[in-house]
């Protein structure tokens, strides 16, 4: 028995597709060739083709076949492999009712006889034509008697006669129905997908599994903080009340920036401002130097002060004065200090002596779940657990502290799914790659063959899986009532040519081929669309 991956001839077997008593036919490739459409491969397994006139003779008559003008069996090539003959089509549904015949005569015969009776199933001549004369000329012809030529004359008139008339009206009518076949689009699909694995019910994926779950026990350690930080002095910051402004000559001038000693002796510098001849305003001031020393209590500014413009920098002549005094305390000024805080290495030398030894745990623990819940017919879609810590710190990075106390636990889950779903998970893959790139209409048409899976990924968060397979199929298109309805009303009243290039123009991406049966006298399909009936023609898928 011959399986995917063996050798035919030249030709490498993809799958089975169908199978009679004698007789067996695979989707087939060709290692070296490259050819766009499918190729079918019959060979007959109990047929022993020992000597060289058998091989001779088998050859001969196939080469026969394939002179024969438009062959309803479209034979691409013959050959013997270790004395067993095989045949190859381009269409596995052109050459079936000759392999068919094949097949019946050679269950009739003995097995002694099976070479004899296959080659001379190969070499059958077609059944012989059915006389056309007319009943008298074939009782003359049966008598022996001659027949006038004038009779002959007439006879050929009268039906050359008929015939135009006939043909005429045949062509120019329309049929009162018509039945149209059509073969579908399809496509040989060979690609590795990535399969996911869910285990959510709001989760997005090609397979539901089931997450099985172990987390261990925290434990706890405390170690101490070894992070150093530096603080630099910060300067006090307030507001000083400028009240009772007098300006020498003016209504209205912009002052520049200026310092006052505090009655404590401290520098402050008191920011620019616009001055207004006798009103009070509220003007932002900082200590000069940084410290705690600028964090002045209030009113220590508390006294009457002259100002100057902006451009009199050293204040040489002082445009007006008022009284400034603070009524808040200045705050925010610190001395520079050194201060110990919590770094990342203090976490991680107080956690990872914890994590092998809670790993190992989670692991046992979890393979005793597993072995419960696990279903005969699961599989694991992870090579091996996969496991995460989770360290909790009671202090955060930079945090100042002496101490830092650490909280570890372990997580570990395997995914488990049916085997049962896994070749549909692998068509849900492979239809959202056809779907993308072709139309939503196609579907697949056969088996879906696929290889062993590979684990790929995992989300940790999600407790999702990625698995790598190797998927073969086919894939058609598959009519409905809308495309049928379009085709019919595109037709009417077309000739079965002239219909058959406007539809295999316009539905070029859903249609291969079409025929047309068409019912009563007319040579044209019928006025009606709802006359036209549709036929699809079926679309050899792969076997497993």
């Amino acid at each position: 028995m011959m399986a995917p991956g063996d050798f035919i001839g030249p030709y490498r077997i993809l799958a089975e597709t169908s199978r009679l008593a004698s007789s067996v036919t695979y989707l087939v490739e060709h290692p070296v060739q490259d050819t766009a459409t499918p190729l079918f491969l019959t060979v007959w397994p109990a047929v022993h083709l020992r000597s060289l006139k058998e091989k001779h003779d088998f050859a001969q008559a196939c080469e026969q076949i394939k002179r024969l003008p438009a062959p309803s069996f479209p034979l691409l090539e013959s050959g013997v492999d270790q004395e067993t003959p095989y045949i190859l089509l381009p269409e596995q549904e052109a050459g079936q009712e000759r392999i068919a015949l094949i097949d019946q005569q050679l269950q009739k015969s003995q097995s002694s006889e099976a070479e004899a009776v296959f080659l001379r199933a190969v070499q059958g001549a077609p059944p012989p034509r059915p006389s056309w004369l007319p009943g008298w000329a074939r009782a003359a012809k049966e008598k022996g008697s001659r027949v006038p030529k004038g009779a002959w004359v007439g006879v050929f008139a009268a039906l050359l006669i008929i015939s135009c008339c006939g043909w005429v009206a045949h062509v120019s009518l329309p049929a009162s129905g018509a039945t149209l076949t059509v073969t579908p689009k399809s496509t040989h699909v060979q690609q590795t997908l990535f399969v996911a694995v869910s285990t959510q019910p709001n989760q997005n994926g090609d397979i539901h599994g089931q997450a099985i779950t172990y987390t261990t026990p925290a434990q706890t350690r405390t170690g101490k903080a070894t992070g150093k930080a530096h603080h630099a002095a910060t300067k006090a910051t307030g507001s000083v009340v400028i009240s009772n402004i007098s300006l020498n000559g003016s209504s209205e001038d912009l002052i520049g920036a200026s310092t006052v000693a505090s009655l404590s002796g401290v520098d402050i510098v008191i920011d620019g401002f616009t001055a207004r001849e006798g009103a009070t305003i509220t003007v932002p001031a900082h200590a000069e130097r940084a410290g705690s020393g600028g964090n002045i209590s209030a009113y220590d500014i508390n006294f009457t002060v002259q100002f100057c413009r902006q451009s009199d920098v050293l204040c040489n002549n002082p445009t007006g004065q008022a009284h400034v005094q603070n009524p808040r305390t200045f705050t925010g000024g610190h001395n520079a200090f050194d201060q110990t805080i919590v770094q990342q290495s203090d976490i991680d030398t107080l956690a990872q002596p914890l994590i092998p030894q809670l790993t190992a745990s989670a692991q046992e623990q979890l393979s005793q779940l597993v072995a419960q819940q696990k279903q005969p017919d699961d599989q694991a879609a992870l090579p091996t657990p996969e496991c995460t810590p989770t360290i909790r710190p009671n202090h955060k990075i930079s945090t100042a502290a002496t101490t830092v106390t650490v909280q570890v636990s372990v997580t570990c889950y395997q995914i488990l799914y049916a085997q049962a779903d896994f070749i549909p998970g692998v068509v849900h893959a492979q239809e959202q790659q056809t779907r993308s790139k072709y139309f939503v209409g196609y579907r697949l048409v056969g088996d879906m063959l696929a290889s062993t899976p590979v684990f790929a990924t995992t989300d940790a968060v999600q407790q999702t899986a990625t698995l790598r397979v190797d998927a073969n199929s086919i894939w058609a298109y598959q009519l409905d009532d809308n495309d049928k309805a379009m085709m019919a009303e595109e037709i009417v009243e077309q000739t079965p040519d002239a219909a058959k290039v406007l539809l295999l123009a316009k539905f070029s991406s859903i249609i291969q081929d079409v025929t047309f049966a068409l019912q009563g006298f007319g040579g044209k399909l019928p006025t009606d669309a709802g006359a036209i009936h549709f036929s699809t023609q079926p679309v050899p898928g792969l076997r497993a």
